[in-house]
Protein backbone atom coordinates (compact mmCIF):
# COMPACT_ATOMS: atom_id res chain seq x y z
CA UNK A 1 0.00 0.00 0.00
CA UNK A 2 1.51 3.39 -1.04
CA UNK A 3 1.42 6.60 1.28
CA UNK A 4 -1.19 9.29 -0.45
CA UNK A 5 1.27 12.40 -1.34
CA UNK A 6 0.81 15.37 0.83
CA UNK A 7 -1.12 17.99 -0.92
CA UNK A 8 0.10 21.69 0.17
CA UNK A 9 -2.31 24.33 1.99
CA UNK A 10 -3.25 27.53 -0.08
CA UNK A 11 -3.81 30.83 0.77
CA UNK A 12 -6.37 32.55 -1.56
CA UNK A 13 -8.05 36.22 -1.62
CA UNK A 14 -5.00 38.28 -1.13
CA UNK A 15 -5.03 41.98 -1.93
CA UNK A 16 -2.40 44.38 -3.29
CA UNK A 17 -2.01 47.87 -2.76
CA UNK A 18 -4.31 48.62 -0.24
CA UNK A 19 -4.21 52.64 0.97
CA UNK A 20 -4.27 53.97 4.10
CA UNK A 21 -2.73 56.98 6.18
CA UNK A 22 0.10 56.47 8.68
CA UNK A 23 -1.92 58.37 11.33
CA UNK A 24 -5.05 55.54 10.61
CA UNK A 25 -5.16 51.43 10.56
CA UNK A 26 -5.70 48.72 8.04
CA UNK A 27 -7.07 45.22 8.26
CA UNK A 28 -5.16 43.80 4.97
CA UNK A 29 -5.83 40.12 5.10
CA UNK A 30 -10.03 40.89 5.71
CA UNK A 31 -10.59 38.13 2.44
CA UNK A 32 -7.70 35.94 2.59
CA UNK A 33 -8.79 32.13 2.88
CA UNK A 34 -6.47 29.81 4.27
CA UNK A 35 -7.17 26.22 3.16
CA UNK A 36 -5.78 22.62 3.63
CA UNK A 37 -7.05 19.63 1.68
CA UNK A 38 -6.26 16.80 4.31
CA UNK A 39 -7.69 19.79 7.19
CA UNK A 40 -4.07 19.51 8.57
CA UNK A 41 -3.38 21.81 11.55
CA UNK A 42 -1.36 24.24 10.18
CA UNK A 43 0.56 27.03 11.29
CA UNK A 44 0.27 30.67 9.88
CA UNK A 45 3.73 32.86 9.91
CA UNK A 46 3.19 36.94 8.64
CA UNK A 47 6.07 38.81 8.33
CA UNK A 48 6.79 42.14 7.36
CA UNK A 49 9.15 43.10 4.90
CA UNK A 50 11.13 45.49 7.22
CA UNK A 51 9.88 45.17 10.90
CA UNK A 52 10.08 48.97 11.30
CA UNK A 53 7.35 49.98 8.81
CA UNK A 54 5.12 49.04 11.48
CA UNK A 55 2.83 46.55 13.90
CA UNK A 56 -0.35 44.35 14.20
CA UNK A 57 -2.45 46.57 16.85
CA UNK A 58 -2.10 44.45 20.21
CA UNK A 59 -5.74 44.45 20.14
CA UNK A 60 -6.10 42.29 17.31
CA UNK A 61 -3.19 40.26 18.15
CA UNK A 62 -5.26 39.18 21.44
CA UNK A 63 -8.84 38.66 18.94
CA UNK A 64 -6.57 36.65 16.78
CA UNK A 65 -4.67 34.75 18.89
CA UNK A 66 -1.13 35.86 17.05
CA UNK A 67 2.32 36.02 18.81
CA UNK A 68 4.53 38.95 17.86
CA UNK A 69 7.70 37.23 17.63
CA UNK A 70 9.37 40.74 18.17
CA UNK A 71 10.89 40.55 14.73
CA UNK A 72 8.31 41.73 12.24
CA UNK A 73 7.10 38.40 12.50
CA UNK A 74 3.28 36.54 14.00
CA UNK A 75 2.25 33.36 14.21
CA UNK A 76 -0.59 31.40 14.99
CA UNK A 77 -1.11 27.44 15.54
CA UNK A 78 -4.62 26.61 14.78
CA UNK A 79 -7.48 24.52 11.98
CA UNK A 80 -7.77 26.47 8.63
CA UNK A 81 -10.72 27.62 9.23
CA UNK A 82 -9.50 28.78 12.85
CA UNK A 83 -6.60 30.57 10.96
CA UNK A 84 -8.95 32.15 8.24
CA UNK A 85 -11.28 33.77 10.89
CA UNK A 86 -7.64 35.25 12.83
CA UNK A 87 -5.74 36.50 9.80
CA UNK A 88 -8.87 38.05 9.04
CA UNK A 89 -9.03 39.79 12.28
CA UNK A 90 -5.06 41.17 12.35
CA UNK A 91 -5.24 45.41 12.05
CA UNK A 92 -1.91 47.01 10.51
CA UNK A 93 -0.68 50.02 11.76
CA UNK A 94 1.77 51.28 9.82
CA UNK A 95 5.00 53.62 11.52
CA UNK A 96 4.21 57.29 11.25
CA UNK A 97 5.76 59.62 9.65
CA UNK A 98 8.75 56.79 8.55
CA UNK A 99 8.86 59.52 5.30
CA UNK A 100 8.54 62.47 4.54
CA UNK A 101 4.94 64.01 4.70
CA UNK A 102 2.58 63.20 1.10
CA UNK A 103 5.45 60.59 0.57
CA UNK A 104 4.11 56.66 0.41
CA UNK A 105 5.90 54.01 1.36
CA UNK A 106 4.65 50.22 0.88
CA UNK A 107 4.70 47.01 3.10
CA UNK A 108 4.82 43.96 1.88
CA UNK A 109 3.09 41.01 3.78
CA UNK A 110 4.73 37.41 3.55
CA UNK A 111 1.92 34.88 4.60
CA UNK A 112 3.71 31.03 4.55
CA UNK A 113 1.38 28.53 6.19
CA UNK A 114 2.70 25.14 7.16
CA UNK A 115 0.19 21.87 7.27
CA UNK A 116 3.07 20.28 8.97
CA UNK A 117 4.41 18.87 6.02
CA UNK A 118 4.53 21.58 2.92
CA UNK A 119 5.28 25.39 3.30
CA UNK A 120 2.72 27.47 1.08
CA UNK A 121 3.87 30.90 0.57
CA UNK A 122 2.44 34.39 -0.40
CA UNK A 123 4.00 37.59 -1.10
CA UNK A 124 0.75 39.36 -2.86
CA UNK A 125 -0.68 41.43 0.36
CA UNK A 126 0.76 45.06 0.55
CA UNK A 127 -0.07 48.16 2.06
CA UNK A 128 0.88 51.55 0.35
CA UNK A 129 0.76 53.78 3.57
CA UNK A 130 1.00 57.95 3.07
CA UNK A 131 2.72 60.10 5.57
CA UNK A 132 0.53 62.73 6.77
CA UNK A 133 1.63 66.31 7.53
CA UNK A 134 1.01 66.00 11.84
CA UNK A 135 -0.02 69.51 13.09
CA UNK A 136 3.03 70.86 15.19
CA UNK A 137 2.95 70.82 19.19
CA UNK A 138 3.62 73.36 22.05
CA UNK A 139 4.36 72.15 25.29
CA UNK A 140 4.95 73.97 28.40
CA UNK A 141 2.48 76.84 28.28
CA UNK A 142 0.79 77.94 30.95
CA UNK A 143 -2.41 77.17 31.29
CA UNK A 144 -3.26 80.23 33.26
CA UNK A 145 -1.79 83.84 33.72
CA UNK A 146 -3.36 86.90 35.44
CA UNK A 147 -2.05 89.99 35.37
CA UNK A 148 -3.36 93.97 37.59
CA UNK A 149 -4.99 95.36 35.11
CA UNK A 150 -3.07 99.02 33.98
CA UNK A 151 0.01 98.08 35.53
CA UNK A 152 3.45 96.08 34.04
CA UNK A 153 3.87 92.29 34.36
CA UNK A 154 6.47 89.84 32.91
CA UNK A 155 5.59 86.68 31.88
CA UNK A 156 8.19 83.89 31.69
CA UNK A 157 7.59 81.79 28.30
CA UNK A 158 11.29 79.92 28.44
CA UNK A 159 9.37 76.49 29.21
CA UNK A 160 7.90 75.96 26.30
CA UNK A 161 8.82 73.78 23.92
CA UNK A 162 7.94 73.32 20.31
CA UNK A 163 8.18 70.27 18.24
CA UNK A 164 7.16 68.58 14.70
CA UNK A 165 6.80 65.28 14.14
CA UNK A 166 8.12 65.99 10.59
CA UNK A 167 10.89 67.53 12.28
CA UNK A 168 10.00 70.27 9.53
CA UNK A 169 11.51 74.07 9.98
Amino acid sequence: MSAVPNIAPTISNTTANQNVNDTATITPFSTVEISDAEDNPVTVTVALDVAAKGVFTAASLTASGFTDNNNGTYTLASTTAAATTAIRQLVFDPTDNRVAAGLTETTTFTITVNDGTTDTTDSTTTVVSTSINDAPTATGVPTSVSFTEDTQGNLDLSAITFADAESNT
